[in-house]
């Protein structure tokens, strides 16, 4: 699934759009039809991907969906801990009290 994940979300629907018209072609919208996609605030994403474990999910693979990738590397690697911590099932529940 591609992730983007920004404090704005505006700006992370902004950044997905940009990445998917030069990526694939089209818009953002029009990936989000085709494919999973996860975007906006760290602790949204982190709930969304928690959902996927949740269902029963033993791997996620992600691909950063960013022009400048390198940018997501530190905010995904907080979102990877607690998807990480939510196999225990309390930061699933505590992500979508956050809601």
């Amino acid at each position: 699934m591609t992730v983007v994940i920004d404090d704005r979300p505006a700006a992370a629907s902004e950044r997905l759009d940009r990445f998917s018209r030069l990526y694939y072609g089209f818009s953002g919208e029009t990936l989000r039809l085709i494919q999973a996609v996860v975007a906006g605030p760290p602790d949204a994403c982190a709930v969304q991907l928690c959902e996927y474990v949740a269902a029963g999910a033993d791997h996620l693979v992600l691909r950063l969906g960013d022009l400048e990738g390198s940018n997501l590397l530190g905010p995904l690697a907080g979102v990877a801990d607690r998807v990480r911590s939510s196999s225990t099932g309390h930061a699933l529940a505590s992500a979508k009290e956050d809601r």
